[in-house]
C-alpha cells in the first residue's frame, strides 16, 4: 500500500465518509478524535479489516471489544449501550466489572431510515456480548421511508413494512419471541411505531417494551461510551 493512500477503493470511500463526520464533530465540539469505536449495520462485504484500514488511513486508533460476535461492533450492541444497558458500573476495574451480574435479553432491534428497513432478533447480556448471527438479521433497502412515494397505495407500503418486520419470526416460528424492542434510524416516528406495534401484536398477541429514545443518535452514543471506557477495559487490539 502506497504511503498516504487507502488500502482499497472501498476503504477510500469509507475513509471519506468517516473523515467528513470526524471534521463535523471536531469542529462542533472543539475536540481532536484520535481513537474510536466503529459501529456498523450489517452490510454485504463489510469486514472488520475494512474498518481497521479506514482507521489506520485516517490516523485513528481502532478500538473493539473481544467478546463482540464476528469481531465487529454491530449497531444493535451500540444502541443497547446508548440506552445505558448492558454496562457495568465499576468499568474502571476489570475484575469488578466482570463480576457484576447481567441478565440475558432476547432483543428485537429495528432500524428504519429513509433508505432502509432492517430487523434483528438477537441475544444480548452485556453490551459487548451480542449474539446476532446471519440467520437472525435481515436487511431491506427497498422499504425505507423514501420508498413510500413509489407506491400508488400507501396502505400497500405499510403492508410490506409489516411483513418485513416479521420476516425472521415468520421464517423461524419456533424461535422464542422478543422481550424488548430497540429502535434506531432517522425515520422513526409515531406512524411507523403504530405499524410496528400492530405487527407485533398480530404475531405475538402482545407488544414488548419499546426503547425509542433518540433513535438517530443512540448507537453513536453507545459507541462513544465504549470508547470512553477503553483505557480501563479490553477494547484495544
Amino acid at each position: 500500500m502506497a504511503v498516504g493512500l487507502p488500502a482499497s477503493y472501498e476503504v477510500g470511500i469509507l475513509a471519506d465518509m468517516v473523515q467528513n463526520l470526524r471534521s463535523q464533530l471536531e469542529g462542533k465540539f472543539d475536540v481532536r478524535i484520535t481513537r474510536a469505536v466503529f459501529t456498523a449495520a450489517h452490510l454485504v462485504a463489510l469486514y472488520r479489516d475494512d474498518l481497521q484500514d479506514t482507521a489506520a488511513h485516517l490516523g485513528i486508533e481502532y478500538l473493539r471489544p473481544r467478546g463482540e460476535f464476528n469481531a465487529l461492533v454491530w449497531e444493535t450492541a451500540s444502541a443497547y449501550a446508548g440506552h445505558g444497558l448492558g454496562l457495568c458500573n465499576a468499568w474502571w476495574n476489570k475484575t469488578e466489572c466482570w463480576s457484576e451480574p447481567m441478565t440475558e435479553v432476547l432483543l428485537f432491534s429495528v432500524h428504519y431510515s429513509e433508505a432502509a428497513l432492517t430487523v434483528a432478533l438477537s441475544f444480548i447480556t452485556d453490551a459487548s456480548s451480542l449474539w446476532e448471527p446471519d440467520y437472525r438479521h435481515s436487511e431491506n433497502f427497498t422499504l425505507g421511508r423514501e420508498a413510500m412515494a413509489s407506491y400508488d397505495d400507501v396502505g400497500l407500503y405499510w403492508r410490506d413494512v409489516r411483513r418485513q418486520l416479521l420476516v425472521i419470526m415468520e421464517k423461524h416460528p419456533i424461535f422464542p419471541k422478543p422481550e424488548l424492542v430497540i429502535l434506531t434510524g432517522d425515520a422513526i416516528g409515531n406512524e411507523f411505531i403504530e405499524h410496528l406495534e400492530a405487527a407485533l401484536w398480530g404475531d405475538m398477541g402482545r407488544v414488548p417494551g419499546i426503547l425509542q429514545g433518540e433513535p438517530t443518535v443512540v448507537a453513536a452514543k453507545g459507541a462513544a461510551e465504549f470508547a470512553r471506557r477503553a483505557p480501563d477495559l479490553w477494547w484495544r487490539d
